[in-house]
């Protein structure tokens, strides 16, 4: 496949590549782009040590709080009724039984700022049905099991720096 020139790009010569792949009948086809404008569009960090955090849902995420953290396991709907969740983020455990976005909405209507869902398994976590009213994140299993290690002795603090529109 020709290289496609790159749109609104003014420095020069730009293009993005595609490569073919066989065709694919069982499952539907996904293509998906990143850009690298330079400047990460989030920068989440707890304990001076940044996190592999990565925005997949929710409204765009802006500016700079600094949170507190509480883990809700895998955010079941039943068990979270009547309990606060507001101005915290709500860490939530990827769930066998329960979708990305019932879980979200769970905890958003718990009073959660933001969701951070992280993987019951190893490897890369890119669920792309997490959606809800408030920002959801993802991390890594290993990230996410420190931060809920942690939050359960005491409370813990994510900073956020989001920078979703380039300053260029």
């Amino acid at each position: 496949m020709p290289p496609v020139p790159s749109a609104g790009h003014s420095g020069g010569g730009g293009h993005v590549s595609v490569t073919p792949t066989e065709r694919v009948d069982d499952a539907p086809f996904v293509f998906s782009a990143s850009w690298d404008s330079g400047v990460d569009p989030l920068v989440a960090t707890w304990q001076g040590q940044r996190l592999d955090a990565e925005q997949v849902g929710g409204p765009v995420f802006d500016g700079r709080p600094l949170l507190p953290v509480t883990d809700i396991g895998e955010a079941d709907p039943a068990g979270l009724r009547g309990r606060s969740l507001d101005g915290r983020i709500a860490l939530i455990r990827e769930s066998a039984t329960t979708s990305y976005s019932d879980q979200v909405q769970a905890a958003a209507d718990a009073g959660a700022e933001l969701a951070i869902l992280y993987s019951a398994q190893p490897g890369v976590f890119w669920p792309r049905t997490a959606d809800g009213p408030i920002s959801v994140l993802t991390l890594p299993r290993q990230q996410g099991e420190m931060l809920r290690s942690a939050a359960a002795n005491q409370s813990e603090l994510v900073h956020l720096l989001a920078t979703p529109r380039t300053p260029y």
